[in-house]
């Protein structure tokens, strides 16, 4: 991401060769999603609930480390902004860097939703997983989700799918 400093001191990302404006929508959604208090910024506590969501045991320190990266204002959270720069760098790095780090990170994320294990997304598992998010959405919202990432209409997602619905 390439970072500017305005007079205020504060850093601005521009992230438009990293992101696509329908990528920086999709993270937005993310980043209010994990924002349990919505008062625009990630605390550790809510960045540790989206790193356990991920099945990730990130210690404390390195929650603080994370958030410490990219905070412009110095204030210990993480604003919007914030976490579009570190998502950014991340893909760029992993852009360069694509390693057996990538697959197992994704991989981590399926078996998040993937609540039985058997390999595939049910409608029901989707549900859930939203709602442990803090977002209740109505059956009609979880069945369209999964009709946008059920390619071959089997009913479920499985890793190839999800994988391509991720890297929409």
């Amino acid at each position: 991401a390439v970072v500017s400093t305005q007079s205020t001191g504060v850093k601005q990302v521009n992230m438009a060769n990293q992101l696509s404006v329908e990528q920086i929508d999709q993270y937005r959604e993310t980043f209010k999603t994990f924002d349990k208090d919505g008062d625009g910024s990630i605390t550790t506590d809510e960045l540790k609930i989206m790193m356990d969501f991920l099945k990730s045991d990130a210690s404390e320190e390195h929650l603080r480390q994370t958030i410490k990266r990219v905070d412009a204002n110095n204030n210990g959270k993480m604003e919007c902004e914030e976490f579009l720069e570190l998502i950014a760098t991340h893909m760029s790095t992993a852009d360069m860097d694509m390693d057996s780090n990538s697959e197992d990170n994704m991989r981590d994320s399926f078996r998040a939703f993937d609540r039985d294990g058997n390999g595939k997304i049910t409608t029901d598992e989707l549900k859930i997983v939203m709602q442990n998010l803090g977002k209740n959405l109505t059956d009609e919202e979880v069945t369209q989700m999964m009709k946008e990432a059920d390619i071959d209409n089997d009913g479920c997602v499985d890793y190839e799918e999800f994988v391509k619905m991720m890297s929409k």
